[in-house]
């Protein structure tokens, strides 16, 4: 080796150790400034603190820790802005109650969308929990219920401070069933779930107030709530985007008459469970059956045939759309027709749309364009969407696009273009419990779990309105 090259040997080194960590230091410089980036759009974002209390909970609680969450959607009532579909963390502050002793519980600088960095202070909250009534939150240290013709004044803002109190408004509980009031319903399953002893047991269905017992306590509570509803709170979305192009002449008026139908879900070969509840429907005078998908466990021919007969047999009008376990799309509607469809039943439209797959909507055609077809009246009479998956869930992320993005951003489309479009309300499925909540503007009701007989039954008045009621044929 000659002595230059040894001279010359550390310098070639050290050239090298820079040239192979040149990459990692580049790196690690863009992730701080991602990091930075991320950090100072956070921090510009509009933010919201508040204190709430749940009615009835108290500090010493056993069962405090199991209340962790609440569901908010945030609105702007000049703006027409609105998030929906936020679980928002929850603790309670120690040593802190309100008027009435029950516990405090904080909500810290929950960060919001961008689209509320520039709206006037216009803005409210619907906060809800389940087994709890959401209530409408709107003003600072607010302590009773608020209406429409309320100016709602909470900042925003992300220089805000202020952390609301809402604590003396406290939540109502006792809504198990989460269809939005409290009746005898809720009083039937504390009441199939009192304890015969006291021991504690946090999660028990029925203990409202999170003592670990289900008791004369919880009764006593949901009394007090009996026919209490939810808070109300609407946005019209309709000045969000323009008018569609198919919008019907605006002389037109709804004219549905009286409708009876009933919704069925989640079968999974369950055909003793089926026979039962089509026999329930039609005795109670339903006009219409609807299977909102899942009718088998594997989609086999042998499972849809199996199923098919218990409806042909029941002696009852019915139309099926098809779920994720509904798997063979060519057997299906090899069998039962194409999973989307529309009818009419006395002026009131029924709109089934095939959302079983999972990546698309348009899995076998261009359902996509004839749900665009199908939509536009919907502003001028009773219309009601069908489909396995719900498209949103307060509290479940098992809903439409769960595990893929392009049918994430289908379900979004969807629910845009049903709110857009004033669809009533919409049935599903796939979760497998009753549920009713109205998110992002969509009303949504889940039906129950047809493999344990669990169904819903929905009225539709001479003006529109929609009634719902669960049925278990235990």
């Amino acid at each position: 080796m000659s002595l230059t090259y040894k001279h010359h040997l550390p310098t070639l080194i050290l050239i090298s150790l820079l040239a192979l960590s040149l990459p990692l230091l580049t790196s690690l410089v863009n992730k701080r400034l991602d990091d930075r980036s991320k950090a100072t759009e956070e921090l510009s974002n509009s933010k919201v603190s508040f204190k709430i209390a749940f009615k009835g909970i108290k500090p010493n609680y056993s069962c405090l820790p199991s209340l962790n969450k609440i569901s908010l959607e945030v609105v702007n009532v000049i703006n027409r802005a609105y998030q929906s579909n936020i679980e928002v963390p929850i603790t309670p502050v120690a040593g802190e109650t309100n008027q009435d002793g029950d516990q405090v519980f904080l909500v810290s600088n929950q960060v919001l969308e961008s689209k509320f960095n520039s709206v006037d202070s216009s803005n409210y909250l619907m906060v809800g929990n389940p087994s709890f009534l959401t209530s409408k939150l709107c003003l600072n240290q607010q302590a009773s219920k608020v209406d429409d013709s309320v100016s709602c004044n909470l900042d925003l803002s992300n220089t805000n401070t202020t952390t609301y109190d809402f604590t003396n408004y406290p939540l109502i509980p006792g809504d198990l069933n989460q269809d939005g009031i409290v009746n005898t319903s809720d009083f039937s399953i504390i009441k199939s779930n009192v304890d015969s002893d006291s021991e504690t047991d946090c999660d028990k269905e029925g203990d409202i107030n999170f003592d670990g017992m289900v008791n004369v306590f919880d009764i006593g509570y949901l009394k007090t709530a009996l026919l209490t509803t939810a808070d109300q709170g609407t946005i019209d979305t309709s000045t969000i985007t323009p008018t569609p192009t198919n919008t019907p002449s605006p002389t037109a008026t709804p004219t549905p008459m009286q409708v009876r139908y009933a919704v069925m879900s989640d079968i999974h070969d369950n055909t003793t469970a089926l026979k039962n509840m089509m026999a329930l429907a039609k005795k109670d005078g339903m006009d219409m059956v609807i299977l909102a998908g899942d009718l088998t466990t594997n989609g086999t021919l042998d499972q849809l045939k199996a199923i098919k007969k218990v409806l042909d047999d029941s002696g009852m009008k019915y139309v099926t759309t098809s779920g994720n376990h509904d798997g063979y799309k060519d057997l299906f509607d090899d069998v039962f027709g194409v999973g989307y469809q529309s009818f009419k039943i006395n002026g009131v439209k029924f709109i089934l749309i095939d959302n079983s797959n999972y990546t698309k909507l348009d899995y076998v055609s261009s359902q996509k364009n004839w749900i665009l077809s199908e939509v536009g009246e919907c502003k001028t009479i009773t219309c009601i969407a069908v489909m396995h998956r719900p498209l949103n869930n307060p509290w479940s992320g098992h809903v439409m696009g769960e595990d893929n993005t392009n049918s994430a951003a289908e379900a979004k489309w969807l629910l845009k273009l049903l709110v857009d479009n004033k669809i009533k309300e919409t049935e599903s499925g796939h979760i497998h419990h009753f549920q009713t909540y109205t998110l992002g503007g969509m009303k949504t009701n889940l039906v129950g779990l047809g493999s344990a007989a669990y169904f819903s039954e929905f009225t539709v008045d001479s003006s529109g309105n929609i009634t719902k009621k669960q049925i278990d044929y235990k």
